[in-house]
């Protein structure tokens, strides 16, 4: 079976996404047992529950951070992106990786359902910056990722615990998580915990303009 990259996906609230990734996360425990700390095992998710191989190699176009093939149920990172790789963190990549698989953004190519299905790559290539055609299915999987390596059930308890309107505490949560501490605030904003507004935390827009916390 062949699968080429949709050249088009339709629109996914953040929302519908986030259940995707719980459900991966479900299946996950049900063979496994529990998660009860991060970080979230993203690599034994890839390989023991979606049965991908993930590789990590050095890719021919340097430019390429990492790439997914279902055809070859390969999850490649690029050795060579190592300073990118530090900055954002292997184990987003991957689950980024996954997202595009979860999300349905390759379709199977004996269907030809969708035009110019046949023109398509079968290789999602991941560049660093969700621009260009595919903007909308990058935009999507880092959403993914996101909620997969930082679950509600796991990051809530932790929010009084670190006291995250610290930066400090931001970055031993970010450590723990294993993600970058842009994916973190980005998380923590998403899901309305915090507002940062230049270098100040803040617990939400109102407060950044002056109105006072209550408790």
């Amino acid at each position: 079976m062949t699968y080429r990259v949709k050249p088009v996906v339709e629109f996914m609230a953040d929302d519908e996404i986030e259940d995707r990734a719980n459900k991966l996360l479900r299946k996950y425990e049900a063979q496994h047992g529990p998660i009860h700390d991060p970080p979230v095992p993203v690599e034994f998710i890839a390989e023991d529950t979606l049965g991908f191989e993930v590789k990590l190699t050095e890719l021919d176009d340097a430019n390429t951070v990492a790439y997914i093939a279902p055809d070859q149920r390969q999850i490649c990172v690029n050795e060579l992106q190592s300073e990118y790789l530090n900055n954002v963190g292997q184990e987003f990549t991957i689950a980024h990786e996954i997202g595009h698989w979860v999300l349905d953004h390759f379709a199977e190519d004996r269907t030809k359902t969708l035009a110019g299905l046949d023109n398509q790559p079968t290789r999602f290539l991941h560049r660093g910056k969700p621009d260009g055609q595919y903007k909308r299915h990058e935009i999507q999987a880092e959403h993914f990722a996101s909620c997969l390596l930082m679950p509600k059930k796991l990051i809530l308890p932790l929010v009084t615990e670190f006291d995250v309107f610290q930066w400090r505490n931001l970055y031993d949560l970010q450590a723990q998580f294993h993600v970058s501490i842009t994916a973190m605030t980005k998380r923590l904003q998403k899901l309305k915990l915090i507002y940062i507004r230049g270098k100040c935390i803040y617990a939400n827009e109102l407060e950044a303009h002056g109105t006072k916390r209550l408790f």
